[in-house]
């Protein structure tokens, strides 16, 4: 009985990968004569790939793609930029999924667990998360949600410093007053006076307005 050839045609993708020309068949002693493709990823790298590693699923990318453990022993091939893999952007688009899906990950009760999830876009595909939030601007900065209970999507993330990130907590008060929102420590710092006598005209039932605006009581001591 002849095998019939298998067809494999320019254009065609596997995964990340689409398929440019057929190579000359290569023979090893391990696995005897097989036919190549040079492929091109979607990074742009282009790769050579054995014929039963592109029909298999074995081989999707250049290399640029990432194994990742899914819920429930799933496998999910989560494709990237070719060489960011180790870049700290890379590194928090991974942090953000693994707090949303992923429930013994830490603080997992907090995200995931509150029914945070992550931009349908972004869940599969790193290249789509970096080209809309793009580098974080330093060192310092990290992702944050502008609203803490939305989800992880475009309108709602932002790059932001470690301070600016605690400012936008939970458990922080907010203020609005003459148009604008701002954290108590905010407007505290703005008008000059203690985040605590700030608090404690607030709960004493003054206004935001009072509580904002009237001077602070000067003592002085009597010698006298």
């Amino acid at each position: 009985m002849v095998s019939r050839r298998i067809e494999v045609g320019v254009g065609e993708r596997y995964g990340s990968l689409e398929v440019l020309r057929e190579l000359p068949t290569r023979r090893s002693r391990s696995v005897g004569t097989k036919r190549w493709f040079l492929c091109r990823c979607d990074c742009g790298k282009e790769v050579e790939v054995r014929l039963g590693h592109l029909r298999s699923g074995h081989t999707r990318s250049c290399g640029c793609y990432v194994n990742l453990g899914g819920t429930g022993g799933s496998r999910d091939y989560v494709s990237g930029y070719h060489g960011m893999a180790d870049s700290p952007e890379y590194g928090i688009w991974k942090g953000m999924k693994k707090r949303c899906y992923h429930p013994r990950a830490r603080g997992y009760h907090n995200y995931g667990g509150r029914g945070v999830k992550v931009y349908e876009r972004w869940l599969h595909s790193f290249k789509a998360f970096f080209e809309d939030m793009g580098s974080r601007p330093s060192p310092e900065h990290q992702i944050d949600r502008i609203d803490g209970d939305g989800d992880y999507e475009p309108g709602n993330c932002r790059w932001v410093t470690r301070g600016e990130q605690n400012r936008n907590r939970k458990d922080n008060r907010f203020l609005e007053f003459r148009g604008e929102r701002l954290c108590l420590a905010d407007w505290a710092k703005r008008f000059g006076i203690r985040k605590g006598t700030l608090h404690d005209r607030l709960a004493r039932g003054l206004s935001v307005e009072e509580a904002l605006t009237i001077p602070v009581r000067v003592w002085t001591h009597s010698t006298g």
